[in-house]
């Protein structure tokens, strides 16, 4: 009966090494680094910021004007 007992007891690192987190943990750190790598591209392409600079409206017509000289309407 006790050779029973002893069997049916798992030690921590036993039970520790059957838990299936384990195996997901390579997931996890792919997903975490997957993260990290979208933050960094999308803060270094910076969608939200144009490199050009915007005119006004007056600016615009001039340089328009400045393009193709003629009268002007």
């Amino acid at each position: 009966m006790e050779e029973h007992r002893e069997q049916a007891e798992m030690k921590r690192e036993e039970h520790r090494g059957s838990n299936s987190s384990k195996l997901s943990r390579p997931v996890w750190w792919s997903l975490a680094a997957l993260v990290l790598l979208l933050i960094f591209a999308v803060s270094w392409w910076k969608p939200w910021q144009s490199g050009r600079t915007m005119l006004t409206a007056d600016a615009a017509e001039q340089s328009v004007l400045a393009q193709y000289p003629g009268e002007r309407l």
